[in-house]
């Protein structure tokens, strides 16, 4: 049995994203640590380089004029580079990876970012998961995850590069929202774009169930929350407000496959009043209209995907 190992990795990528087009390079030098047959620890030394293209422009509150806003902050012109240490550390008691039915899997990612000359934003970034699965019967499981986000700027002035910052919402976070639509916006070219924040609280709670052979069903009720982006190293502490939690119910349908199960999820988000006005949803956090006033995202969201949320 072979306890450790080394890994090296490069990357190039062309990829688009709802505020940025952008080219990445990555690499990657790691040494992935077999701690225990449920334990690894995985540490590594990361650098990014990423180029941004399509920003558009961004609607300054309040005036007519444009500017690159949260997207190019902290970036030398298009490019923002990240360099850091990462430390990875899990352990997996699931009794399958693919469609779990019992166990308890727990992670923590640690990053710390360094400069590299006149490139680099320096931050410590920790994000701890939980996820547990308890079977009530042959056929119904009760599954629960959690997951916490912090990016905490140090020495530095502005906000994180956008690369780095947290979203939330889409079909593996809070399914009321659509992909990483759960984060602080900007409106770029008459479009409202994520553009992401220092901190992110999100959790779900999911009973699963079989229908017939390979078709099974799912209720589940989402929750979460995303901070602000800024230069202050509390700024993350927001997005665990109680107060700030958003919430969704809905229903999915399962089809279980060799690859992991075909997954449709529909969900609702959950006025924080007894009303369905509009006015009665959560507004996106952190996100105004030029004119001052609120931004709020659909009430119905549907997802498809290949795999369990979690």
């Amino acid at each position: 049995t072979r306890w450790v190992d080394a890994s090296t990795r490069i990357e190039l990528e062309k990829g688009i994203e709802q505020a940025y087009d952008f080219y990445a390079e990555r690499g990657k030098v790691s040494l992935p640590l077999r701690l225990a047959p449920r334990w690894r620890l995985v540490p590594s030394y990361n650098i990014e380089v990423y180029e941004l293209s399509n920003t558009g422009g961004v609607i300054v509150p309040g005036t007519t004029t444009t500017s690159s806003g949260a997207i190019l902050d902290s970036c030398k012109g298009n490019v923002c580079l990240l360099t850091y240490l990462e430390q990875v550390i899990a352990w997996d008691g699931r009794d399958d990876p693919l469609n779990t039915r019992r166990g308890l899997y727990v992670a923590l990612s640690v990053q710390e970012g360094i400069d590299l000359g006149t490139y680099g934003y320096r931050y410590l970034r920790f994000q701890p998961e939980a996820r547990a699965f308890w079977p009530l019967s042959a056929r119904t499981v009760v599954a629960l995850r959690g997951r916490l986000g912090a990016l905490v700027p140090i020495g530095e002035v502005g906000p994180p590069p956008i690369v780095a910052r947290f979203e939330a919402g889409g079909p593996l976070s809070m399914r009321g929202y659509y992909n990483r639509r759960l984060a602080p916006m900007e409106l770029q070219n008459g479009q409202w774009v994520p553009v992401g924040g220092n901190g992110v609280v999100d959790g779900s709670a999911e009973l699963r169930f079989g229908l017939s052979g390979n078709l099974g069903a799912a209720v589940f009720v989402d929750a979460g929350a995303v901070s602000d982006a800024s230069g202050v190293p509390t700024t993350w502490q927001t997005a665990l407000d109680a107060s700030q939690l958003q919430w969704a119910g809905g229903f999915g349908l399962r089809y279980r496959t060799p690859f992991g199960p075909l997954r449709v999820d529909v969900a609702a988000r959950i006025p924080d009043r007894w009303s369905l006005a509009s006015s009665a949803f959560p507004a996106v956090p952190f996100t105004r209209w030029p004119d001052g006033s609120l931004h709020r995202e659909p009430i119905l969201a549907v997802h498809v995907s290949l795999g369990e949320a979690f």
